[in-house]
C-alpha cells in the first residue's frame, strides 16, 4: 500500500454572479453560515501548510497567511515574497522567496 503525500488543489467556481443573487434571496444568516464555513476551511488548510513546512527555521511556517476575497467567500493560502526579501537567515545572509522551491 503506498501512502500519497503530494497533492494540488484547485477550485473553481463559475457564474459566482448568480450564486450572489441566490445568497441574498437566501437571506443573511445564509450568508454568514457560508462564510464561517469558508473561514473554518481555510483555517484548517492554512494549518495542514504549516504541518507541511519543514521547520529547521521554523521561518516558513510562520509567514503562512490567508487572504480572503473581498466578500468572503473565497480565500488563498500561500507566502508573500515582502516577508522574506529583504530580511536575514540566521546566519545573517539574506533570504530569498524560498517557499518556490521547498516541497511539501
Amino acid at each position: 500500500m503506498s501512502l500519497i503525500t503530494d497533492f494540488n488543489v484547485e477550485v473553481k467556481f463559475t457564474n459566482l454572479d448568480g450564486l450572489l443573487k441566490r445568497l441574498d434571496r437566501g437571506g443573511k444568516a445564509a450568508q454568514e453560515a457560508i462564510i464561517d464555513e469558508v473561514g473554518e476551511s481555510a483555517s484548517r488548510v492554512k494549518q495542514r501548510t504549516i504541518d507541511l513546512c519543514p521547520k529547521r527555521t521554523f521561518y516558513m511556517s510562520e509567514h503562512v497567511r490567508v487572504e480572503f476575497s473581498k466578500g468572503g467567500f473565497t480565500y488563498t493560502v500561500g507566502w508573500d515574497a515582502a516577508d522574506f526579501l529583504g530580511t536575514t537567515d540566521e546566519n545573517g545572509r539574506p533570504r530569498a522567496f524560498y517557499p518556490f522551491f521547498v516541497e511539501l
